[in-house]
């Protein structure tokens, strides 16, 4: 099958939902198109740093055909689209059975032009917004999101076959800004590269991680990292682990801040206080970070959901997570391989206690990690999150429903 996807960021050195949803359509033999923005970077794209002087491109990412396009509209880093005529002389070239739209997309116009002419063609739509990361002002709610995003949605909504939210948070958000009915919606959780995964746990990669950091292969590794902002509360995972006199016991903080968060960093390299047992790496992309994982006993997130939580439990490491806002991660807790922590608990003693719980229980530790891996292979596995996603292609209705 061709598939076409819509998107505003692909970065080849990471392994988002995008990357991962291309790779493995690739995998199962699907022809894959994707048309993203001419961001190269994921912290220009969070930062909104985009350069309108960008050339758009075409290149190969292994077996997948990635289309630069610079945006024809970016009013505010808000609202963003391409050229209209050249998508659809892309859907025309490509012939795709399927378009992946990734949220809101302000080309869903030429896709549902495409689909008019070409009925037996599907549009599906992932969704990723919820009331943590979106409509957090009244501007932002009632305009960009009531008004002009979901008068795009509107007009392309009986064309869409379904749409795939990544917590129920989005489904509640979808729902109740946008009314988009539940027989239209469901729940698809980011994924992680659980090939990657198996192969690094396999190869025993994070052995060599941890000698490369001088951490002896007995002692007990807590996981923590991403872009590192203020909502993620690394500080309070720091301070508790500050508190923390096991000798045995260590920290690796694999991420960092954006230019605009520096006085963060250097809160919290203040915090490490020059603690041996804290270990400050960096960013690493894509791949690299499953090995960092991989030397790692189990991870710690204080606040705010990323996909790191998912390529953890990928890892087998067992997970504190603070539940703080309506982001609640009981979605990925199917074998009970996450403790959760209630937003008034996401304090220092409170996850100090905790990782002290694991670090001096061994059986429970691996009874976590082997309840870890479970729900990997039954929740992100993206052979299985991509057959979900062509269920839809495979049946006889027409694609366009009576409004």
């Amino acid at each position: 099958m061709r598939i076409v996807m819509l998107c505003d960021l692909y970065d080849d050195s990471q392994l988002y939902r995008e990357n991962l949803l291309a790779k493995y359509y690739s995998k199962h033999g699907h022809q894959v198109t994707v048309v993203a923005s001419t961001f190269t970077s994921v912290l220009d794209y969070v930062a909104d740093r985009y350069n309108k002087s960008g050339p758009g491109r075409k290149y190969n990412d292994g077996q997948v055909k990635v289309i630069k396009l610079p945006y024809s509209l970016n009013l505010m880093n808000k609202l963003r689209k391409f050229d209209g005529v050249r998508i659809g002389e892309i859907l025309n070239e490509e012939e795709p059975g399927v378009i992946y739209l990734h949220d809101i997309h302000l080309n869903i116009r030429e896709a549902v032009n495409y689909i008019k002419k070409n009925p037996q063609t599907r549009i599906i739509m992932g969704y990723h917004a919820d009331y943590s990361n979106s409509a957090r002002n009244w501007i932002s709610l009632n305009i960009l999101h009531k008004l002009i995003r979901k008068s795009i949605l509107q007009k392309g909504i009986r064309y869409i076959q379904k749409i795939y939210p990544i917590t129920p948070a989005s489904i509640v958000f979808l729902r109740d800004v946008y009314g988009v009915p539940l027989s239209k919606i469901e729940l698809l959780p980011l994924g992680s590269d659980t090939d990657t995964a198996k192969k690094v746990i396999q190869a025993k990669e994070g052995l060599l991680i941890r000698k490369t950091i001088s951490i002896p292969e007995d002692h007990i590794v807590i996981f923590t990292g991403g872009k590192l902002m203020p909502v993620k509360k690394t500080h309070i995972l720091i301070n508790a682990f500050n508190t923390i006199s096991n000798p045995n016991l260590h920290l690796m903080i694999v991420g960092d801040t954006d230019k605009k968060d520096n006085n963060y960093k250097s809160q919290l390299l203040n915090l490490c206080n020059e603690n041996e047992r804290i270990h400050f790496v960096g960013w690493v992309e894509g791949k690299e970070i499953y090995k960092y994982m991989n030397a790692c006993d189990l991870a710690v997130f204080p606040s705010s959901q990323s996909v790191l939580w998912q390529q953890a439990i990928s890892m087998g490491l067992p997970l504190i997570v603070g539940q703080t806002g309506v982001q609640d991660p009981s979605y990925l807790n199917l074998h009970g391989n996450i403790i959760i922590l209630e937003e008034k608990n996401v304090k220092a003693d409170v996850i100090a206690k905790r990782i002290c719980e694991l670090a001096e229980t061994p059986d429970l530790l691996n009874s976590l990690r082997n309840a870890a891996l479970e729900t990997s292979d039954e929740l992100l596995n993206y052979d299985k999150i991509i057959s979900k996603t062509l269920e839809i292609a495979s049946t006889q209705d027409s694609a366009i429903e009576n409004s």
